[in-house]
């Protein structure tokens, strides 16, 4: 038998002993899929009746005189106003949640876009009972300062690092209880005076 020809046999035939034996090595396993999030859209303020439960809530409440208004168009809702120091120095705007809104909730996604003044704060409130008052926990809007004033950006707040507060200082108290959130919306109290604008253009809950 050519020589040539025997040594193909022979190789032949080691290649299929391995494969009978498994020593061939197996493709690498495969990454197991990461978990995805549930998002709901909390609003897109294309619905009238969803958009007349927003309320503002200035620090005329308390013998303030910033001026503050929302208002709603083409699926944009407007938060904006004036603050004035010689007073409370803040304005808000609020929506009253129904149960069960933030249940489970980790983060709030939403799409703004701001004037550049800062800090746009989104803010949470709930109803734990053992609160002895009104607790409001917030956290500023991660804005990119690079994003010039005027263009639309997204971001995402954590509700783990909402920081509870009471009369616009910050406080020591139980955390968030998204089960019992009650109110969620946004505050600027910025200490400075001027006008303000803020456009949001849709709010989503993220599992």
């Amino acid at each position: 038998m050519d020589l040539r020809r025997l040594l193909a046999i022979c190789v032949a035939t080691f290649s299929l002993s391995l494969t009978a034996c498994g020593t061939r090595p197996s493709p690498e396993p495969a990454e197991p899929a990461a978990e995805s999030s549930q998002t709901t859209r909390l609003t897109d303020f294309t619905d009238p009746a969803h958009n007349r439960r927003w309320r503002m809530v200035n620090d005329n409440v308390m013998g303030g005189r910033s001026l503050g208004r929302v208002g709603f168009e083409d699926g944009v809702m407007t938060f904006s106003g004036s603050i004035n120091t010689n007073g409370g120095g803040f304005s808000s705007v609020r929506l009253r949640l129904e149960p069960g809104t933030l249940s489970d909730a980790t983060h709030i996604r939403l799409r703004v876009r701001s004037d550049g003044r800062t800090p746009y704060r989104l803010l949470v409130i709930d109803n734990l009972p053992t609160r002895p008052r009104t607790i409001l926990h917030r956290h500023d809007l991660p804005l990119d300062p690079d994003v010039h004033p005027g263009q639309w950006q997204t971001v995402a707040i954590d509700l783990d690092d909402l920081i509870p507060s009471f009369h616009g200082n910050p406080v020591r108290a139980e955390p968030l209880d998204g089960d019992r959130a009650v109110q969620f919306g946004f505050i600027l109290n910025d200490t400075g005076d001027g006008p303000f604008r803020l456009d949001v253009d849709w709010i989503e809950v993220v599992r």
